[in-house]
């Protein structure tokens, strides 16, 4: 089930820090492009959880960029639960709230470390695009977009 929850509630805080330790694993001593305290209160910032059998397995957040172009942020699956369709799940749900908040293009940054996110967005129909925003000349970020319908 995929539910939206407050970016700052329990079990969201608990699932970023769970990513962020995931994230310095994989990138030790480069900086985390996470949500920041005030990013977390935006009212512009929708925040999914993923609950399998009751329990916060997965999230994945959706914010504005332009006015008919959102970003996909904090997109994360708990180890133990993943391979089981939980992060597609996940990416239907950002862009079904895409298109109701007028969205007409989603954008996505993840990291050369991370194949089973690339993987994801290539076969959720994003296709490669340069470094955007923040991430340009980041040499290990990977940068995608899809057009919604």
């Amino acid at each position: 089930m995929i539910v939206r929850v407050a970016a700052d509630a329990n079990e969201a805080r608990a699932l970023i820090e769970a990513l962020d330790a995931d994230l310095r694993r994989r990138y030790p001593g480069v900086a985390i492009h996470g949500l920041r305290q005030d990013e977390a209160r935006d009212p512009r910032l929708s925040f999914f959880v993923a609950r399998v059998g009751g329990q916060a397995v997965g999230c994945a957040a959706l914010r504005e960029l332009e006015p008919d172009t959102g970003e996909v942020k904090r997109m994360f699956v708990l180890e133990g639960f993943r391979g089981r369709g939980v992060a597609r799940l996940l990416i239907a749900a950002l862009e079904n709230h895409a298109l109701t908040l007028g969205y007409h293009t989603l954008r996505v940054e993840t990291g050369d470390s991370q194949p089973e996110a690339v993987n994801l967005y290539l076969s959720a129909g994003y296709t490669p695009i340069s470094p955007f925003g923040q991430y340009a000349g980041n040499s290990y970020s990977r940068c995608f977009e899809k057009q919604l319908r």
